[in-house]
């Protein structure tokens, strides 16, 4: 099957035919964005960015009619008799068309399909629109202009709703930046909610019980800065627990922060937000046989990034074990169980990936009776 080839393009950079139109790159289709989806630029935090970047990536995934565009442009790739190249095209090939070109390709790949991109203009500056010419005021166009200096200024009579959320936005941000400047420190082993950062963001997180008493590493779950009952969307729910960096904490939460999430800005979270995910472990422990069951823990194993390779490492030290539990070490009974990936103590533990686990086991074993 043939290569795909898809062209990422902005249209104020390209020659102009005999009709003074632009000359978009040869394609089976040509895909323009500029009406399609919303301009991403408006976003101050990615004017200096482009389509390479993630977090350019997810805010155009998440603008309105941008996932049934690209899962619309992956049927069309993948059929039989599909296409050799498409190409995609916004005003500057900045944003829109290069960060929709890279989730495409992403989306063809993982299909199997051989895909080759080319970015014609990402690389260069953003464009900045000029008007064209002189023009005649028009006071019903104007209307809004009039209204934003209004909000700056002292205007006489009352503020209409459109002013006063604006003012209400702006007190809120005024808010979030003297929070952020005197934030209230968080105590470590107290399960509690903390603000995180995510990237560029600010979000809402509660602590793991038992896990957040790292001095580097807490286990945390993000949550809507509504609470922890107001779901995030999917990726809330995917994210799970994560490894968090005691340095990104800014400190506890403070409902001033609402307007530095993602949810203020209108976005999910993103699949990276900077956190690995927590993920479980396997605990081998043995334990007295008597009535106390005091005893120790021999070896910790994690974290494990799937639960199907923990399942096969568990069925290989309860083999190891079958019919020895009670004989490896006098007095004490040994067995394995499944648990949650310890972050605070991360450093206890043994990565089990490409370990020979039966192994670690005797070592563990023996390091116990010597």
């Amino acid at each position: 099957m043939h290569p795909i080839r898809l062209i990422s393009f902005g249209y104020l950079h390209l020659p102009t035919g005999p009709d003074g139109s632009p000359v978009p790159p040869a394609a089976d289709r040509i895909e323009d964005v500029r009406d399609r989806l919303r301009d991403p630029a408006a976003a101050r935090d990615i004017l200096d960015l482009d389509g390479f970047h993630p977090h350019v990536q997810d805010v155009v995934l998440n603008t309105p009619g941008a996932r049934e565009l690209l899962a619309n442009l992956t049927d069309y790739a993948t059929l039989p008799a599909g296409p050799s190249r498409i190409a995609i095209g916004c005003a500057g090939g900045k944003h829109r068309a290069s960060g929709l070109t890279e989730l495409l390709a992403r989306e063809l790949r993982d299909r199997g399909r051989e895909v080759v991109v080319e970015h014609l203009h990402v690389h260069l500056p953003r464009v900045l629109k000029t008007p064209a010419g002189p023009r005649t005021a028009n006071p019903e166009k104007d209307r809004p202009m009039i209204r934003s200096f209004r909000r700056c200024g002292n205007a006489p009579g009352p503020l209409t709703p459109e002013d006063q959320a604006a003012l209400d936005t702006f007190h809120a941000n005024l808010a979030a930046i003297a929070a952020l400047r005197d934030p209230e420190p968080w105590t470590p082993g107290h399960y509690q909610a903390i603000a995180v950062r995510a990237g560029t963001y600010i979000e809402r997180a509660h602590t793991r019980p038992v896990d957040d008493y790292g001095p580097d590493l807490i286990a945390v779950a993000l949550e809507h800065p509504g609470g922890p009952y107001t779901p995030y969307g999917a990726r809330y729910r995917k994210l799970g627990w994560l490894r968090c960096q005691t340095t990104n904490i800014l400190g506890t939460w403070n409902p001033a922060y609402t307007p530095l999430t993602h949810a203020a800005a209108g976005l999910d979270l993103p699949d990276d937000v900077g956190m690995d995910p927590a993920h479980y472990a396997l605990y081998i422990e043995a334990r007295q046989r008597d009535d106390t069951r005091n005893g120790h823990t021999l070896l910790r194993l994690g974290p494990y990034t799937q639960t199907r390779h923990a399942q096969q490492d568990h069925d290989r030290i309860t083999a190891a074990l079958d019919g020895q539990e009670t004989t490896l070490i006098p007095g004490h009974r040994v067995s394995v169980r499944f648990g949650p990936f310890n972050v605070s103590d991360h450093h206890l533990f043994t990565n089990p990936y490409g370990a020979d686990i039966p192994v670690l086991l005797a070592d563990a074993v023996e390091g116990a009776t010597a």
